[in-house]
């Protein structure tokens, strides 16, 4: 079993190498790391879950035009103070010889109920709030999301 154990960190140790683990990048992972738990705090928002996929939208006349086109999905999901939300958006990018384009497509917030009914106000004044049986959910308009692609 203790060889097994060996063999096994020998090979992950082996692997972190061919990946180019340094001690910069690790050292540049803290900060991050660091950083991050920083920010949490100041803010009050704590992120639990975070995935990512990408998706390759670059069809061969495209590609013959050094046009390369990337749709993102991104979902998080954490908490600020006792709120908890759930955030889910698209970024389109779109890349040729001399730009990169980045517009995001889709955007939608999911809120658990919560006790703060300024809150709830607020988000339906603002957001036009739709009710859902687990939550509350609320999209922005393509007038908002143009306003954010606007501002980045």
């Amino acid at each position: 079993m203790f060889k097994g154990m060996k063999s096994f960190q020998e090979i992950h140790q082996s692997d972190s190498e061919e990946w180019g683990l340094s001690k910069d990048l690790r050292s540049h992972l803290g900060s991050l790391e660091s950083e991050l738990q920083f920010l949490s705090k100041l803010s009050g928002i704590s992120i639990r879950n975070y995935c990512k996929n990408t998706e390759d939208l670059t069809s061969t006349e495209m590609a013959e035009k050094s046009i390369k086109k990337v749709l993102q999905k991104h979902r998080l999901s954490g908490n600020c103070h006792m709120i908890t939300f759930q955030l889910e958006f698209q970024i389109l990018e779109i890349q040729d010889k001399e730009s990169l384009s980045s517009v995001i497509t889709d955007l939608s917030i999911i809120m658990e109920p919560t006790e703060y009914s300024e809150l709830s106000e607020f988000v339906s004044r603002y957001f036009g709030v739709q009710p859902m049986n687990r939550g509350v959910l609320f999209c922005t308009h393509s007038a908002v999301i143009d306003s954010i692609n606007r501002r980045f």
